[in-house]
């Protein structure tokens, strides 16, 4: 019976419990739990890896309405800019304040009340 509790022997019951648990301890060893646990984390993590997808994805989603967003304001701007451009080159010269209210109500005599020119008698 003590030779099969023998922790020096690899003949002993013990002795070959302990190499195998060395074995698995052994991170040369690529069966060993280091080995294993390094390469599946170097797996996860690997630029392609599920981790670096599962990432990607959530940013993704979470970042989606914002550029829907930023790409309305874009737009909304580019269409302002578009339409003052457009007020500068026509007939209508004055203030911005007087042609944005020209614009919107299309009164030429409340023009000349906010400081602008009547196309009518001038231009």
């Amino acid at each position: 019976m003590s030779e099969d509790l023998d922790p020096k022997s690899s003949k002993s019951v013990l002795g070959a419990a302990l190499q195998t648990l060395r074995d698995f301890l052994n991170p040369k060893n690529t069966e060993s739990i280091q080995n294993v646990l390094d390469q599946a984390v170097n797996k996860a993590t690997a630029d392609n890896g599920v981790l670096a997808k599962a990432v990607k994805m959530q940013v993704e989603d979470a970042l989606k309405p914002l550029l829907a967003e930023i790409d309305g304001l874009a737009k909304e701007i580019r269409g302002q800019e578009a339409a003052e451009e457009a007020l500068e080159q026509t007939i209508l010269k004055g203030s911005k304040l007087a042609t944005s209210w020209f614009t919107a109500n299309g009164s030429k005599s409340d023009l000349n009340r906010y400081g602008g020119e009547d196309c009518s008698t001038k231009c």
